[in-house]
């Protein structure tokens, strides 16, 4: 009896053995299967957009000039490999230095190139958007104003086109608050909140619409895919701390807010073959993607990559299906992902859990070995 008690034991100590030795074999660091280790532009900027148009990427990205910070416009032919083409100065009346590049499809396949900037008005300040049309050699059309709005308590932010070639555009808006100061009112802002606003081709804008629910909202990305819905994704705070998104066919009517990640950094990307992407970077500048066929159901979050002070992520696809990521960290980061590599990876990922599990159960099985051949002499011994 005594024997057969200390067989369960042994074998419940190497069943112990197993798992622990197999769990710590695949302890390493989160596999990224499908994408290649982070390249290093070797370029200093910040707010990175790309695009790509056929065979050339573009890529616009805000940087110190000689005076003042411009946007610069680089184009490549392999994305790794950059010249510069063209880029957008401060324009005379602007009190602001250009900020938040991002391209824009057009109908027609048109590109047209949008930024920030803003001059003094008579209620304080005049935020405006620009845009200016992108040609064939990668330099860019004279500039015009595509959106303002005489208030200092708003800014403009992500935009994308509608189904009817229209546009889409997240605005925060900061209502004001007033302190009290040494006996003083002063006016500031503490709260703000996230809001749409849509315009047809002719620029003609629609009241905002406004999405917050709580007292601070930031806006986040803002997407039209491929059936013409726009996803319009914005963070709350509590008590709904996380990232929501909602959706419009006609950017009018909009569907309930969607609770779709608890962290507060993200950018919608859908690619041609219709899956949806959703990246994530975390507060330990941690770069994760999250996968999802219908952008209801959504994967666990899948690791990528880790930065030094990673801001902003931007993304295209090229026409082979490969999907290429440019991060703003200490420099301009490029990485990719393909389905063949996702395939190999998962492939080499699978034999070296295979390979892990055989190694776990070996050194599980010398183990109750060693034992029983322990006791068993233990056994003799007395017996003599």
């Amino acid at each position: 009896m005594k024997r057969k008690r200390n067989h369960v034991l042994f074998g419940a100590l190497s069943c112990i053995i197993a798992v622990s030795i197999y769990g710590y074999l695949n302890m390493a660091d989160e596999f990224p299967a499908g994408w290649t280790d982070p390249i290093n532009l070797n370029i200093r900027g910040g707010s990175p957009a790309l695009m790509i148009d056929d065979d050339t990427f573009f890529l616009a990205f805000k940087e110190s000039g000689d005076e003042e910070s411009i946007i610069t416009i680089y184009s490549s032919k392999d994305g790794r490999e950059w010249v510069t083409t063209d880029h957008v100065e401060r324009h005379s009346g602007d009190i602001y230095t250009p900020s938040s590049p991002q391209w824009l499809q057009r109908p027609h396949d048109e590109i047209w190139f949008v930024w920030n900037s803003g001059r003094k008005s008579n209620d304080g300040f005049t935020e405006i958007k620009y845009y200016a049309i992108l040609d064939g050699e990668g330099k860019l059309s004279e500039h015009s104003i595509l959106h303002s709005i005489d208030d200092n308590r708003w800014s403009l932010c992500e935009i994308t086109s509608t189904a009817s070639g229209g546009f889409a555009m997240l605005n925060m808006y900061y209502p004001p608050c007033y302190i009290k100061l040494q006996g003083r009112v002063i006016e500031g802002s503490g709260d703000s909140d996230t809001l749409v606003q849509i315009a047809d081709e002719n620029l003609q804008w629609d009241d905002p619409i406004a999405f917050s629910d709580t007292t601070f909202s930031y806006s986040q990305d803002i997407v039209l895919d491929d059936e013409g819905t726009l996803w319009a994704l914005y963070t709350e705070s509590q008590p709904k701390e996380g990232t929501y998104v909602r959706t419009s066919e006609d950017g009018k009517t909009w569907s309930e807010p969607m609770f779709i990640t608890k962290e507060l950094t993200v950018n919608l990307f859908q690619r041609k073959t219709g899956q949806y992407l959703l990246f994530i970077l975390t507060d330990d500048n941690s770069l994760y993607v999250k996968y999802s066929e219908d952008g209801i159901e959504w994967s666990s979050p899948h690791f990528v990559a880790n930065f030094m002070r990673a801001t902003n992520v931007t993304v295209a696809e090229s026409d082979d299906g490969t999907v290429w990521i440019i991060v703003d960290g200490s420099f301009i980061y490029l990485l990719t992902f393909t389905d063949e590599k996702y395939k190999r990876d998962m492939e080499l990922l699978q034999e070296i859990h295979q390979r892990n599990g055989i190694l776990a159960l070996g050194t599980a099985l010398l183990f109750f070995s060693f034992c029983y051949l322990f006791q068993r002499k233990k056994e003799e011994k007395y017996i003599i």
